[in-house]
């Protein structure tokens, strides 16, 4: 991976899109699920110093040449970043010239760079925690450090200006699974104001995973049976994170097709579940929260999204005498502009927190509002809060005779 002194690329072969790390560093942390663990549960200090010395250089020879795009996010992972001196000092470099970065860590250790790069405005941070208590977090991580890295993570929020965030990881698998678990790390993300859940889904644990002549996963027959408790706890973990709400991405990096799919129809059932909805066709509402759950992840520009949402926003305005967004932010600001282009305007925006002033040319107001404004339709308008508005709406009075329509819940 080195590269000569003498070379020189071209601007159009920039990187623009991202550049991945894996440096494999020393780790201070001893995770049951790692792959790199030696019998002493440490990557050995040998090669982690070796592969850290080769990345380093080699990506800062590629800053040299002026390689990576200003656009290109650069990623660190693998081992634990923060005990890199050339890791920190690459991203300390990244940071002056306000690259975008992700950092990958345990937070075991506290590091002024990473703070610094938070406070930057233009870098995030994912924290796997797998576990929500002190004894939880040594049986998975291997190391009696929770309190360090629950004191880290508030100090890391705090440090978020601007577009920079902090994303909480919990992978689950057959140690993680159990509902005890699950809860536990539920309320520490309530306790400690964390608003980004990253949940991955059975990690480095089951079958051998291929693929077909169409790129599909498929397992390699070993005749075992899948891990059914560790999906039932992904759509348990992520619909009430959800409910909470809480922004969640969903991985679904180490399963097979058959496995994903199961996954999103015991998520559908958890929502339904935790909205109180009782279906009368089953497989037609599985079906549509699956189908609500995929917009929510497409960019705005899609025009799978863009076709859907036209049809629900001309379904909702047929018979209706005014409709309010819920929602006051760019995703509400994206379905307006729809609106406008088919002739359809809101009456208001609604907003649990609305501030002043607002890029709306209507009135933003708080839910219980409601009632002053001619409206008897609400779009909510907002993908990672959905689930959280839509089951606030079912509990207040006010929007009891109104209709409510969640294109992210698709629910009939």
């Amino acid at each position: 991976i080195e590269i000569s002194d003498d070379s020189k690329l071209l601007p159009t072969n920039q990187l623009h899109y991202y550049l991945h790390m894996q440096a494999y560093t020393y780790c201070n942390a001893k995770c049951v699920y790692c792959d790199l663990r030696n019998d002493a549960g440490r990557t050995p200090l040998s090669r982690g110093h070796d592969l850290d010395k080769a990345v380093y250089n080699a990506v800062n020879q590629l800053l040299d040449m002026d390689a990576v795009g200003p656009n290109c996010r650069v990623i660190f992972s693998s081992g634990e970043p923060s005990l890199s001196n050339m890791g920190m000092k690459t991203l300390a470099r990244l940071v002056d010239m306000e690259q975008e970065t992700l950092i990958n860590t345990n937070a075991i250790t506290f590091s002024p760079e990473i703070e610094r790069a938070l406070k930057a405005g233009n870098s995030s941070i994912q924290i796997s925690l797998d576990s929500g208590n002190r004894e939880d977090f040594l049986k998975i991580k291997g190391v009696d450090k929770f309190d360090n890295v629950a004191e880290n993570i508030d100090r890391y929020i705090a440090a978020c200006k601007h577009k920079s965030s902090l994303w909480l990881k919990y992978i689950i698998f057959s140690q993680t699974n159990s509902r005890e678990a699950v809860d536990s790390f539920v309320n520490f993300c309530s306790d400690h104001n964390v608003r980004n859940i990253t949940v991955n889904v059975n990690y480095n644990e089951g079958e051998d995973v291929s693929s077909n002549a169409r790129g599909e996963k498929t397992k390699r027959p070993q005749g075992e049976v899948p891990d059914f408790e560790t999906i039932e706890a992904f759509g348990y973990l992520a619909s009430k994170l959800e409910l909470h709400g809480h922004c969640v991405h969903k991985e679904f990096a180490h399963l097979t097709t058959n496995e994903q799919n199961l996954a999103k129809r015991e998520y559908a059932r958890n929502v339904m579940k935790v909205v109180n909805y009782k279906p009368t066709d089953l497989e037609m509402c599985i079906s549509a929260v699956i189908e609500g759950m995929e917009l929510a992840t497409m960019l705005p520009d899609s025009a799978c999204l863009k076709k859907n949402m036209t049809r629900i926003i001309q379904k909702a305005a047929t018979g209706s005498k005014g409709i309010a967004l819920f929602g006051a932010g760019t995703n509400a600001q994206w379905v307006s502009d729809m609106m406008s282009e088919l002739d359809l305007h809101p009456v208001i925006a609604i907003d649990n927190n609305p501030k002043a002033p607002s890029n709306f040319n209507f009135p933003v107001v708080t839910p219980d509002k409601i009632s002053n404004y001619e409206v008897d339709t609400v779009i909510i308008a907002s993908t990672a809060y959905h689930l959280q508005i839509y089951s606030q709406l079912l509990d207040m009075q006010e929007y009891q005779e109104l209709r409510i329509i969640n294109p992210y819940l698709n629910l009939p």
